[in-house]
Parts: structure tokens; sequence; C-alpha cells
């Protein structure tokens, strides 16, 4: 990384030891002025500024979460036991496939996509519980949701539609 001052670091869009094009393509400029007025617009919205390190007091409700990991955990291990039935993160997210393409990374969301999966919220209720105390906490919104991904303990899992309930409004989680 290049530096403007020793000690302030700066981003820069090359990397130290590969060669860059003579000259980026329209698109590639294009792209590079999109990410860079993005980076900027998130600097200047930021309720919590840039630092590079986050002062814990920033997120008051981390101990409260810190202190229920264990109940989290042991919600955690009884999902796992079915871990080979859970969906691949990228059969969830199509922005997940450019991460990973092979069954290792699974995904039990709790809400996704503005909706939430009740079935999964009844099987980790305490870990649900302790979600909502998280301020801010609520799903980012959209229209769509490739499957419901919950099993009941009695049989295997299966696709199934969207879920029908939806959040309750502004603030839900």
């Amino acid at each position: 990384m290049i530096h403007a001052d020793p000690e302030e670091p700066a981003q820069s869009w090359k990397t130290e030891g590969i060669a860059p094009m003579e000259r980026p393509g329209a698109v590639a400029r294009l792209f590079m002025a999109i990410v860079a007025f993005v980076e900027r617009l998130n600097l200047k919205l930021s309720r919590l500024e840039n630092p590079c390190v986050y002062d814990l007091a920033a997120f008051p409700w981390a101990a409260g979460v810190e202190r229920e990991w264990r109940v989290i955990r042991s919600e955690l291990d009884r999902v796992l036991l079915r871990k080979a039935e859970l969906p691949n993160v990228q059969e969830i997210t199509t922005d997940a496939a450019v991460l990973s393409r092979d069954a290792g990374w699974k995904i039990f969301p709790l809400v996704a996509y503005g909706l939430r999966s009740q079935p999964n919220i009844d099987l980790c209720p305490q870990t649900w519980r302790i979600v909502q105390a998280i301020r801010g906490s609520r799903p980012p919104c959209s229209r769509s949701w490739s499957r419901a991904n919950a099993f009941p303990a009695s049989r295997p899992l299966q696709r199934r539609a969207a879920p029908a309930s939806r959040p309750d409004g502004p603030g839900a989680a």
C-alpha cells in the first residue's frame, strides 16, 4: 500500500509487486469511480466514523451477547447435528458463489432478505431472544427468498416456498 503520510495510511488502487495496466479501460474507470463515490458516501453517512479498530463502547449490546455465548453455542450444536441437510450459502445468496463453491459453508438464517424463518427461530428460541437485544438489528429488505431453511427433527429438510410471515414493520428484526 502506498502511504501519503507515513503516519496516516491511505488507500491505493494498485498492489505492490503487480505492475498496473498502462491505463484502465472505460468500464474499469467507471467502476473505480462508482466504488470511490460509494466509499465517500459510506464515510460521510457513517454513525461510527471509520476507525481502524472500533471502541467496544460503541456496541453496548456486545457484552450481553458475549455473556450468553454458551446458550447460543448449545442451540448451534443441536442444529449442526444435521449439518449436511443445511443449504450451502451459495444456494441462498448467489453473491456467495464467488466465495465458496463447496459444501463447507452452510447457512441457517433466523432472518434473511427481510423475511423471518419462523421454523429456524423455533429451533433456536434463546438465540433469537439474544439477537433481539442487538440495537439496530433489523433485516435488509428484499422481495426474494429462494428457500426456507428449517428442518423439524422428525423429518428431513424439504424445499419450501417462501415463508408467509413478514417482519412486523420498521425496526423489527
